[in-house]
């Protein structure tokens, strides 16, 4: 373990850090920020909690976010023995599956190499192994550090206090507004709005009731053993609740067999008993006109509500 009594001050204002509550991130965090570049090689964090939570806080000084990568497992046991790490921005796009795309995404991947290597011994002890710092990308504007996904997240107090407002009948918008004054402005709340309203369209807040749940399916499997062209899929939680359903029936694909040359996805609806999120599939037509090429219901905006 790397000898604390060689580490330096920081050449950063207090202020800077964020905070925690968690008294064994804080102190470990003090002492990462205390070490020269060269010298972290070596030090040791208990557990990948504090490791994970180092490399964000040093990410947010240096203004790049990070993510999970690679991790590997003691041969014929289940524990680990590297967990890596990287820079949000590492790798790139896979050429071959964008060209397939009927529609563009910003570019996130710039093929950055930094990242931070952690071996793990038999106690879980975690040792930092290897870090690369070099980036190929600008840095974060520090007025916009907040922004970055891994320095985002909602606690369990803020998802509750959202819960309170929401039940008294106040926006969910303007809850967030109150927030973000009491913590004194949007870089201080922790999160952005879209992290509050995926926090509170969890299962337990926004499933169908099973009968309403039950006669939708029925209303679709009559539908498709009497239209040809009727399509329908949906998504059960783990307790075989509805927390997710797509449709399309034989217009819809006749229309996206003339029309599906530009394909638009909106989910910016919740105007439904169950709040949740509607997604309608929408092209145009030879008139300009809006056609429905199919419609989905899901719970919220995360990757796996989509696939």
């Amino acid at each position: 373990m790397a000898d604390m009594s060689t580490f330096k001050k920081p050449d950063m204002l207090e202020s800077e850090v964020p905070e925690t509550s968690d008294e064994s991130i804080r102190n470990q965090r003090a002492k990462f920020f205390e070490a020269k570049n060269s010298e972290l090689i070596g030090f040791v964090v208990e557990s990948e909690e504090v490791a994970y939570a180092l490399y964000n806080d040093y990410a947010r000084r240096i203004g790049f976010s990070i993510r999970r990568a690679k991790q590997r497992y003691r041969r014929g046991e289940s524990r680990l023995s590297m967990r890596q790490f990287v820079c949000s921005k590492e790798r790139t796009k896979n050429a071959k599956k964008e060209s397939k795309r009927s529609y563009s995404r910003n570019i996130t991947r710039t093929g950055c190499q930094a990242f931070i290597r952690f071996s793990i011994d038999q106690e879980g002890r975690y040792t930092i192994q290897r870090h690369e710092m070099e980036h190929t990308h600008d840095f974060s504007d520090i007025r916009q550090r907040h922004l970055m996904r891994s320095q985002r997240s909602i606690s369990d107090e803020q998802i509750e206090l959202l819960k309170s407002f929401r039940k008294c009948g106040i926006k969910l918008s303007d809850a967030i507004r109150f927030l973000k004054c009491q913590c004194g402005g949007s870089p201080n709340i922790g999160f952005i709005n879209i992290d509050a309203y995926n926090a509170l369209a969890n299962p337990d807040c926004k499933t169908f009731n099973g009968s309403d749940a039950k006669t939708l399916i029925e209303i679709f499997k009559e539908r498709q053993k009497n239209e040809d062209d009727f399509f329908y899929n949906f998504d059960l939680d783990e307790d075989g609740r509805l927390c997710g359903f797509f449709f399309r029936d034989g217009i819809m694909k006749k229309d996206y067999d003339l029309f599906g040359d530009l394909v638009v996805h909106d989910t910016t609806y919740r105007t439904n008993k169950y709040d949740m999120i509607c997604g309608p599939f929408v092209g145009m037509n030879q008139h300009t006109n809006n056609v429905m090429f199919g419609c989905g219901f899901i719970i919220n905006e995360r990757v796996e509500s989509f696939v």
